[in-house]
């Protein structure tokens, strides 16, 4: 029973670690107009539920919509509409709808980093040694 608690407690140092990488390589892709979305990034401790070791990033509530898109782009794939006005006041003018952001996806391409560099794989192994 020992043996298996000490996997446990190695699987998550390692999970540990391998959060810490994708948040270094999350901070730089980003993206960055003032600087605070990319300031709120942080991950969490591993997390299991089950037999799965959940790593949570977090960051400001509107980092979601930059990474996942909006309107046609994002989940629901419909034009935004105002909900108590007659038209959206933009930076660009006023519109009756606008079509949205599409998604720039940092998060995944962070996750995809670290994979591709062998770090995950790297990890693992030294909690092992």
């Amino acid at each position: 029973m020992r043996f298996f608690s000490d996997i446990d407690v190695r699987l998550e140092k390692a999970a540990g670690r391998i959060g810490k990488n994708i948040q270094n390589a999350l901070k730089p892709l980003t993206p960055m107009v003032t600087g605070s979305l990319r300031s709120t990034v942080a991950v969490g401790k591993p997390v299991r539920k089950g037999n799965v070791l959940e790593i949570e990033i977090a960051m400001a509530d509107y980092g979601i919509w930059l990474n996942e898109g909006t309107g046609i782009f994002g989940k629901y794939k419909r034009r935004i509409f105002p909900k108590e006005k007659k038209a959206l006041k933009t930076p660009f003018g006023v519109f009756k709808s606008v079509k949205g952001i599409e998604g720039r996806h940092f998060v995944e391409k962070a996750i995809e980093e670290v994979y591709r560099s062998g770090e995950m794989e790297e990890e693992i192994v030294k909690a092992f040694r």
